[in-house]
């Protein structure tokens, strides 16, 4: 999950930039809530989700407890097994699946 937050970085810049584009094209102000209300709306799902996943990820590894190890290594043995899991995984972590 290493470079996840550079990630975000670059499409939340993105977005923020297509937001004031458009304010500037329409005469707004680029400082309004209004006309930043776009890069609101599209970037906080996927931050939220992929905040809240590494989050997650971070507490299941934090914990030392050796039935929660054990379901962890199952879960994870798991999770390289399911056709196709990881992909969908690293294709959402990487934005290009969004």
């Amino acid at each position: 999950m290493a470079g996840q937050g550079l990630n975000l970085g670059l499409e939340d810049a993105k977005s923020l930039s297509e937001a004031v584009l458009q304010a500037v094209v329409d005469g707004s102000d680029i400082g309004n809530i209004h006309s930043l209300q776009p890069y609101s709306a599209n970037r906080y799902i996927s931050n939220s989700i992929m905040l809240g996943g590494v989050d997650l990820i971070g507490r299941i590894f934090s914990v030392e407890n050796g039935a929660f190890a054990w379901l962890r290594g199952i879960g994870m043995g798991a999770f390289g097994r399911i056709p196709g899991l990881k992909e969908q995984v690293v294709r959402f972590a990487t934005h290009a699946g969004l």
